[in-house]
This record gives structure tokens, sequence and C-alpha cells, in this order.
């Protein structure tokens, strides 16, 4: 694997190792790399274990990569080099694995606080709010147009439309619900940071 092939290059075999088992990623690999660092040594487990293990190994590094609060997009890509370099020889272990992916990434951390919470509910309940939106509106602009070319182009924005909605619920959600500024705000759902003053003011006059 010429991934693999270029980490113990850059960082030495025994060293890559040495780090993973001491947890010591400090200082020497930036939070994102480290995981990365572990995905590859669970991979180089191939043919070392058992599938049985092998399937324990990755879930257990799934279970981390989860508790450490990193994006559900980082974790299936992530997991998708494990999936396309680690292979299991019998399917139901696929299966398994992915079950166990769909299952971690959608089950709510108990230990999540107010924000967090805040955060992951608006998140998948805009882009669900969003990609429902937007199907509908683009369905509806390309038949009228009746070509296939006016369906494409109008579920493309149909779709931009619902997000751009969603982005801006989301953004009220956290207005009303956590003590963050405007930078934050706008950082966290994706809108200018004027748009935030603008949602705030409308809010204040309501009020």
């Amino acid at each position: 694997m010429l991934f693999v092939f270029w980490i113990e290059q850059a960082f030495g075999a025994y060293e890559t190792r040495r780090q993973f088992v001491e947890g010591n990623f400090g200082g020497c690999f930036r939070r994102f790399f480290a995981m990365i660092v572990l995905t590859v040594l669970v991979a180089l487990q191939k043919g070392k274990v058992t599938e049985e293990e092998l399937l324990q190994q990755k879930v257990e590094l799934l279970k981390r990569l989860v508790s450490k609060g990193f994006s559900r997009g980082k974790i299936e890509a992530l997991m998708g080099f494990l999936k396309l370099y680690v292979r299991f020889g019998k399917r139901e272990n696929d299966v398994k694995f992915d079950e166990a992916i769909e299952l971690l990434l959608n089950k709510p951390k108990e230990t999540m606080g107010i924000v967090e919470f805040v955060l992951e509910r608006e998140r998948r309940l805009g882009e669900k709010r969003g990609l429902v939106k937007g199907e509908k509106k683009g369905i509806e602009k390309g038949i009228g147009k009746g070509i296939e070319k006016g369906i494409e182009k109008g579920v493309e924005k149909g779709i931009e439309q619902g997000i751009e909605t969603q982005k801006l619920h989301f953004a009220n959600t956290l207005l009303s619900e956590t003590d963050f500024d405007d930078v934050k705000i706008a950082s966290l759902a994706d809108v200018t940071v004027e748009t935030v003053q603008k949602l705030r003011k409308e809010k204040e006059d309501v009020a």
C-alpha cells in the first residue's frame, strides 16, 4: 500500500508504532493526522490476526474517532480507506462493519453537552430539510421545462436553495440556544458575519 509506505518512510515504522502504543501524538502529529496513523496501523494488521480480531480492531478505531469528535465526513473517509485496503474474506464481516459505522455515526453521544447536541441535531435536521425541499423544487421546475436538462438544473438549484435555508435556520438556532459570538456562529453555520448580525438584529427587534 503506497499510503502505508509513505507514512513509514516519513516517520519510521518503529516510531509510528511507538507513538500509537504510548498514545503520544502531541507535538509530533496533528490531531487528525494521528487518527490517520491509527487507521494505517489497523491496516497493517491484515493477515496477522483473525478476521474476527480485525473486525474488532476496526470497530474500536471507529469508536475512538467518534469519541474524539471528528466529523462524519472525516470518519467516513478513513473508514473508506480501511474498507478499500483491508478487505474481509467473509462478506458477513463487511456487513457487520457497515452496520457498526451507521450505528455509531447516527447515535448521539450520551455525554454530549447542550451546545454539541444543538449542533448535531440542527445539522441533521437542516440537512434533511434542505435536501427534501431542494429535490421537490428542483423536480417541479424540471417537470415544468419538460426536458432532462431542466430537471438536472432544477434539482441542483433547488438543493442549493434548500441548503441556504438550512444554514439560516441553523444560525437562528445558535443565536437562540447558545452564547456564541457572531464570528463563531457564522463559521459554524457557513454564512457571513453580516448575515448573523442581521439575524441577531431581527431577533432583538422582535423581542
